[in-house]
């Protein structure tokens, strides 16, 4: 089992990509002067067209409160009742390791240390008493990057503390409590809510250090969609060593989350403006569609709320539906990539409108054994063949409904257990959830 910091790897792949792209762009830049919360605020207020309600307040707590407040937040966000049946699906998909336990994982993720962080349920930034480390120090900016950073003029304090603050600032605005209670209990939708609020807090931040440079929003984030993912990786990993032995997926993740919630936000801005942006907020992230592929969401949005009315029977034979979740595209390109090339996974995933699948489980002398039953609609009829092909290449039983543009799957159990489910059920509903 491994232990990360998944807040210090969004943190610090934050301050890596916008010291990258900002280098790139101005050769060197400063985010000296004042890191007062006052004088950040009304920096990141003029950026971000959207004025503080109220001051940000801050508090501080001890070591172990932080752990225990940080611990509370992660499971009732993330793991809630769903964490078992997520850890089965993703082994049946070979993206977890069957060794490794996904709650054990997850909780290990929280981080300690002196990072001040949002607290978005108490509606204030939280810093650790009697903490004598700097943020670089805290976020574990050292070595090479500290020197580069050092050499660009970068006030790593400033940039944290700014990031922060959109988030603060997202919080007074649209209710970050309410964005993730909607996306509860469907994982694909709790990418889309963490990659919107990551864009916006990288791309605001990027965008609070860059204006005095007068640079352009569109060259900033095309010279950030020129760094590739694996050069963002191996920054990360050099920082963080636990990152080399951690699956793809998470790999895969944490860069997405960064790079595709950044493109997301400057196309939906580009196109109109920070209403544009902040419509997108008040209605709540979609799905992962939505994030990987902005212009096509800007253009038909309706494609985007699309959800599977299907509910299997709550009993097969000996096995008995536990619970029930949704994939998405971002999950499906991830379990496509596994297996195949990039470009290939990316064909197979694109194409996906909605899908939620269902572990069952059955006692078989003494052993728990559990299988998966998936219903999705795809754009097209090629798109939903070419899912169930990929997917029978898997060990998938698999039925398509050519007309529905649907597919049935069943990963374990019997061959026959497929027949006794009827695919003419599933029904494509518009409009948010699953």
């Amino acid at each position: 089992m491994f232990v990360i910091k998944l807040r210090r790897c969004l943190l610090l792949g934050a301050v890596i990509l916008i010291t990258a792209v900002l280098s790139r762009q101005a050769g060197a830049f400063s985010l000296s002067g004042s890191d007062d919360w006052a004088s950040l605020s009304e920096a990141l207020s003029g950026v971000r067209m959207l004025r503080f309600r109220v001051p940000v307040p801050c508090s501080s707590v001890t070591p172990a409160q932080a752990r225990r407040l940080r611990q509370g937040q992660f499971q009732s966000l993330v793991l809630g009742d769903k964490t078992a049946v997520r850890a089965i699906m993703l082994q049946k998909l070979g993206l977890w390791p069957r060794d490794c336990n996904l709650q054990a994982t997850l909780v290990g993720l929280v981080p300690n240390g002196d990072l001040e962080w949002y607290d978005h349920e108490a509606h204030t930034i939280v810093s650790i008493s009697g903490s004598r480390q700097s943020m670089s120090e805290a976020l574990g900016v050292n070595g090479r990057l500290s020197l580069l950073l050092s050499g660009l003029g970068v006030n790593v304090d400033r940039l944290y503390r700014t990031y922060l603050l959109e988030h603060a600032l997202q919080d007074q605005w649209f209710s970050l409590s309410r964005m993730y209670a909607q996306a509860n209990g469907n994982m694909d939708r709790l990418f889309a809510a963490v990659a919107l609020c990551e864009g916006d807090a990288l791309y605001s931040t990027a965008l609070t250090a860059a204006e005095p440079l007068g640079m352009r929003p569109d060259a900033l984030v095309s010279t950030a969609a020129s760094i590739s993912p694996s050069k963002i990786f191996a920054r990360l990993s050099g920082q963080i060593p636990e990152l080399y032995s951690v699956p793809p997926l998470f790999r895969d993740y944490l860069v997405s989350v960064l790079v595709d919630g950044l493109k997301f936000v400057h196309s939906v801005r580009q196109h109109g403006g920070w209403g544009a942006l902040n419509r997108v907020f008040r209605d709540g992230a979609c799905s992962s569609k939505q994030i990987l592929h902005p212009v096509q969401y800007l253009n038909n949005a309706e494609l985007f709320s699309v959800s599977v009315d299907f509910e299997p029977p709550r009993q097969l034979g000996e096995w008995q539906r536990l619970d029930s979740d949704c994939a998405g595209e971002f999950l499906i390109g991830c379990w496509a990539k596994s297996k195949l090339s990039e470009a290939n996974a990316q064909a197979i995933a694109c194409g996906w409108l909605a899908d939620k699948w269902w572990v069952y489980s059955c006692k078989d002398k003494d052993e728990e054994q559990c299988l998966l039953v998936w219903a999705s609609v795809w754009e097209s009829q090629q798109d939903a063949r070419e899912f169930a092909d990929f997917s029978k290449s898997c060990g998938a039983e698999v039925r398509v409904n050519a007309s529905q543009k649907t597919v049935l799957a069943v990963l374990g159990g019997q061959p026959a257990m497929l027949d006794s489910l009827n695919d003419g059920a599933i029904k494509v509903r518009y409009g948010h959830g699953n």
